[in-house]
Order: C-alpha cells, then structure tokens, then sequence
C-alpha cells in the first residue's frame, strides 16, 4: 500500500528535503533500519501481508512501502479477481461477501454459492465468469481441465501440447531472429560495395586530373587524399 511519508523525521523532528536524506538520517543518527521506521510509524492493519494468502509480503522502499502479494502466482491470481482485496457480490441473489484477504474473501463466496444455491466453484465460474475460448485447447482444440475460481481453466489440455506451443514459438521467434541477421549481414554487404565503388571511382577521377608536378604525388586513402596541397571536388554523391 502506497501512503504519503513525511519527509519531517518523527523520532527527533527534523526536516529533510528528500526521502533519501531522511532515510539516511534514520539509519545513521537513529541506527534504525528503514523498515524499522515505517513499520513504527506508517504501517497498519492487515499492511505487509499477502491480500490473497495472508503470508508476509517483502518490504520495498519507504515510499512504496511493503508488496501487496508474497509471490507471483499470488499476484496473477489476483489479477483474475481484480487487482485488490474488493468485497465480491453473489450474481445469484446480491449478497455481498468480504474477508480479511482476497482468499477468505472468495472462499465466503463459494461457501455461499454452494450451500444456498447448489452451485459449486466449477459451475459459479462456468455461469458468470468463463471467457469466450476459454478451456479450449489452442494447441489441439480438446477441452482443458477446470483448475480453480481464481485461475479458471488451465491453458492447455496436457504437457504435451504445452511443450508444442512453446516449441512452436521458439521456433517462430528463432527464425525471425534468423531472418534479422540475414538482413544485417545484407546491410554490412551493401554497404562495403557501395564504400568499394566510392573508392574506385574517386580513384578514377583521381586519374583525370593532370596537374604538372602534382598528378605523380598524389594517392587516394580512405581519409582523402595524402597531399593536402590538392584536393579535387569530388564527393562521396558525386561518385553516382
């Protein structure tokens, strides 16, 4: 949960200019670790535990204070419900149900469906929360296996067509790689051709110029020409 800290230090009242100074201040005048400080001063109530399990959640920064989820799968499971410990609504009769965290929150609204409307976690999912597509196979077309209320229905009907999706995308992604570094050695070509051809024609038109006493001593280079005295108005453009 993200508050507003002050950056005017609560344990001896000094005023700082940044939450970097304040926090440097608290671990070097006070000895107290940041988290020490927030949790003496800003954290409260159910802060700092998973809004899906209930398990400890990692403290961040000062500013950010502590993650909302302990785990990733706890944080896609949330995304499936909402985003945030929000009360959920029976779509059958309206009550409203709420719990400490997102967990207990939907384990009170299944309870309820299944004890005052027979509808178990399958058939409530099924009835109001099932996507178009959604338990089909991408892979073979077979229906997949109901997992539970908080991710649905799994992607894939078995490890084997997970493995051919995957491997099928690995190999879309490695022949556009391929097909990228086809293109940049096509790239690197061309342009050595096109420096090859500059150079032969410049040399060319080198070979044009008579000047007495001048045409013997000078040489083209890749930088220009080796004798500054002369240099003939011939641009890389003008090679075309």
């Amino acid at each position: 949960m993200r508050l507003k800290i002050e950056t005017h230090c609560k344990e001896c009242g000094q005023d700082f200019d940044t939450m970097y100074n304040l926090a440097m201040h608290i671990r070097t005048k006070h000895k107290m670790h940041t988290q020490d400080y927030y949790d003496k001063y800003y954290k409260r109530g159910n802060v700092g535990q998973c809004l899906i399990c209930g398990k400890p959640t990692k403290f961040k920064t000062m500013t950010s204070g502590y993650a909302e989820y302990c785990s990733p799968d706890c944080a896609n499971k949330a995304n499936r419900l909402g985003h945030s410990n929000e009360p959920l609504t029976c779509a059958e009769c309206g009550e409203v149900f709420h719990g400490d965290t997102i967990s207990q929150t939907v384990n009170k609204l299944l309870a309820h469906t299944y004890k005052e409307h027979g509808l178990r976690s399958k058939d409530y999912y099924d009835k109001y929360m099932k996507k178009e597509g959604e338990g089909i196979c991408p892979v073979c077309g077979k229906e997949t296996p109901y997992a539970k209320f908080s991710q649905g229905y799994r992607k894939y009907c078995s490890i084997k067509c997970q493995h051919e999706d995957l491997n099928n995308t690995h190999k879309v992604l490695r022949e556009k790689y391929n097909d990228m570094i086809q293109k940049e050695k096509k790239i690197v070509v061309d342009e050595q051709m096109i420096q090859e051809k500059w150079q032969r024609e410049c040399q060319r038109r080198l070979a044009e110029f008579d000047y007495v006493g001048q045409k013997g001593t000078m040489t083209y280079t890749d930088t220009g020409f080796d004798d500054f005295s002369f240099s003939p108005e011939v641009s890389f453009f003008d090679c075309f």
